[in-house]
């Protein structure tokens, strides 16, 4: 398991994969080229289009929270998905232009 990072502050533990995050772990995914993301029936999702920078690091580049059941084309935006579930963003106090860290893996 990988851990999301901005800076020193550890935001959470991070899967990659190719589906959202699993509600019950609240760990948020990293997820490469996505062509959608929809939110299941119960559950709200943040998610966060990031690019990579020369130095290694993911820039943020937009922020949208999707309600229950809401899909989003995400295949158009920037190579990288961070999904993470509802309000995990605000707690996070994420910006676009934040630039985050993956350790581990």
């Amino acid at each position: 398991m990988a851990w999301l990072t901005r800076g020193d502050e550890v935001l959470a533990s991070l899967e990659r994969s190719r589906r959202r995050p699993d509600p019950q772990t609240g760990a948020a995914a990293l997820l490469e080229r996505p062509r959608l993301v929809v939110a299941p029936l119960f559950v709200a999702l943040d998610v966060a289009w990031c690019r990579p920078t020369p130095s290694g690091e993911v820039e943020v580049c937009r922020l949208v929270h999707l309600g229950r059941l809401r899909p989003i084309v995400a295949g158009l935006g920037p190579p990288l998905v961070i999904v993470a579930s509802g309000g995990a963003f605000e707690r996070w106090r994420l910006a676009v232009g934040d630039r985050l860290t993956v350790h581990g893996d």
